[in-house]
């Protein structure tokens, strides 16, 4: 609707891709505007229409604004206390993925390793069997990584940093001790 009017700007990551007003997932909204009065006071008027159509209320404690580094401090300060939400520099994850992926995106994508690690500290080597082990690496270690896949190529260190903690653990034995290695490391 504000869009339509012209009181809202869309924006376009790049130069040949579609404009994008807002993303939309269940009860989580990312809406995107330049940095002016217009656009805040459009995001209001959005809100508010969206609260007496559904009945639902807006948490703006929850909510917050992400604007670019270009933008001065005060000035960011200014349209976040127009809007009434929190200003923060990133965002971290949206919907489990980082938001601020670059180059490298190892660091970015550490979070897949750490996941992965919690998990298989959390089991038991020792009182699962092979098949066991088997299972749970197959069923939940190999889909962790899976979601984030759909969107991101993993780097290959990362890639292989992963298959060395499943590795130790199929093996079992303590942490500190050396395991035998069954086939040898590729080159």
């Amino acid at each position: 609707m504000e869009v339509n009017r012209g009181s809202l700007q869309c924006i376009r990551v790049c130069r040949r891709a579609p404009e994008v007003s807002h993303l939309l997932f269940t009860d989580d909204s990312i809406l995107f505007a330049r940095a002016d009065e217009r656009d805040a006071q459009a995001i209001r008027r959005v809100l508010e229409c969206y609260s007496q159509a559904s009945g639902q209320q807006i948490n703006l404690s929850k909510s917050e604004v992400v604007m670019s580094s270009n933008l001065q401090q005060s000035r960011k300060e200014e349209l976040a206390a127009l809007l009434e939400v929190k200003l923060v520099e990133a965002h971290d994850k949206y919907l489990g993925m980082p938001t601020g992926v670059g180059r490298p995106k190892t660091r970015a994508l550490e979070f897949l390793k750490e996941r992965v690690w919690k998990i298989l500290k959390g089991w038991k080597q020792q009182l699962l069997s092979f098949a066991g082990r088997e299972i749970l690496l197959k069923a939940v270690v190999q889909a962790i990584p899976t979601y984030i896949m759909s969107l991101f190529r993993l780097p290959l260190g990362l890639c292989h940093d992963i298959q060395r903690m499943m590795a130790r653990f199929w093996w079992g034995g303590k942490e500190e001790e050396r395991k035998i290695a069954w086939v040898a490391w590729a080159s």
